[in-house]
């Protein structure tokens, strides 16, 4: 997936492309735009997946197309001493 001049809160023209069918982590600073960055690409995709489904489809979606979740796991490292 390319990302193109994204612009959130605090993330300014932002040029990406994130891989598919590979793992990736996206860590920064406190406030660096890491949560910003995982929420509107999930809602970025949730439109587009909408989009792709038969408008006769539509009426179905009222409350499973809200509760669909992108899985973005955010939290600290920690180091870890091999024995």
């Amino acid at each position: 997936m390319k990302v193109n001049q994204l612009i959130a809160n605090n993330i300014n023209k932002l040029d990406t492309a994130i891989p598919f069918n590979k793992s990736f982590g996206i860590a920064g600073l406190s406030g660096s735009g890491k949560t910003t960055f995982c929420q509107t690409i999930g809602e970025e995709s949730k439109k587009r997946w909408v989009s792709l489904l038969p408008k006769a489809e539509y009426q179905y979606l009222s409350l499973s197309a809200r509760r669909l979740h992108l899985i973005c796991v955010t939290g600290k490292t920690q180091q870890f001493r091999w024995r």
